[in-house]
Order: C-alpha cells, then sequence, then structure tokens
C-alpha cells in the first residue's frame, strides 16, 4: 500500500496543531492584555453570567481555571478569542450561530457563549478532565445560518 502522508510531514502526521507549522493571525487585544489574560477575563464575565452563584458556580470555575491552564499550555488562547470573536459578531447582527466540535462540551466554550449547552449546565459533573483536553485540542467548529450569509440553494 503506498503511503499517503505527505513529505512535508517526515515522521507521520502531525498531532498537535502547533506540528503543522501554522500560526493562527493575531487577535486584537486591549491594551496591556495577553491573550491569555483577556480571554480568561472574558471567561471570568461569562461564568458569572451562564452559571450565576451557588454550588455548580464554584465547580465551572474550577473546571474553567483547569481548562485555561491547558489552553495557556498549548498556546492556543488566541484561536478560542478569534472564535469566540466570530460567534459575536454574528449574534450582534442577528445571525444565527452555534458552535460545535470536540471542544464543544468545555466551560470555557460554554462560558463564552460559543456553545448553548456547557458540562456541569445541569447539575452534571464538571470536573472532568477530558473536558479540558477537548477545549484545548480539538477544532471548535462554527455552524453559521444559510440564511443570514446569502448563500442560495
Amino acid at each position: 500500500m503506498p503511503s499517503t502522508t505527505p513529505a512535508s510531514w517526515p515522521c507521520g502526521s502531525p498531532s498537535r496543531l502547533k506540528d503543522l507549522g501554522y500560526r493562527f493571525p493575531e487577535f486584537p487585544l486591549p491594551p496591556g492584555q495577553t491573550p491569555l489574560g483577556y480571554l480568561r477575563e472574558l471567561t471570568e464575565r461569562g461564568v458569572r453570567a451562564r452559571y450565576g452563584e451557588g454550588t455548580l458556580a464554584v465547580r465551572a470555575r474550577r473546571q474553567v481555571a483547569h481548562e485555561l491552564e491547558l489552553i495557556g499550555r498549548l498556546d492556543l488562547a488566541g484561536y478560542f478569542l478569534i472564535v469566540w470573536d466570530i460567534v459575536e459578531h454574528c449574534r450582534t447582527h442577528d445571525i444565527l450561530v452555534q458552535g460545535r466540535g470536540s471542544a464543544a462540551n468545555s466551560a470555557v466554550c460554554y462560558a463564552l457563549g460559543i456553545t448553548g449547552g456547557g458540562p456541569g449546565r445541569h447539575g452534571a459533573a464538571c470536573s472532568s478532565a477530558s473536558s479540558a483536553r477537548r477545549a484545548a485540542s480539538g477544532p471548535i467548529s462554527i455552524s453559521i445560518s444559510r440564511a443570514a450569509s446569502g448563500v442560495k440553494r
């Protein structure tokens, strides 16, 4: 069977985004902010708005902190900010949008409003390491309403 691995990947397929050699565009940050600092600020705001107070909020904050640590370690804060910005643009222009993908069940995506559901939303435990791994490693797909995009069938 012939190899289908591109020559640019001499040791096999890349397993992480940074192995692709692609660099996401820089997200325009408020003065004095870092990508992770700004992501943390937006996420904390979202946790207050979406989880409120109480036991669930405490658990969500713990999960978000764990996910943000992993996102920071993998240098993906800018990626999450770009996805958040696209979703926010759609929402402010009344365009139906929904985030999905392997990171969709993360507390960070839920707190940012990228997805409509998140871990712990209905009382489920939100401390799983797998949720943090999904948040930091998987792509986030965005479904945007065809009607709003101007695409005709």
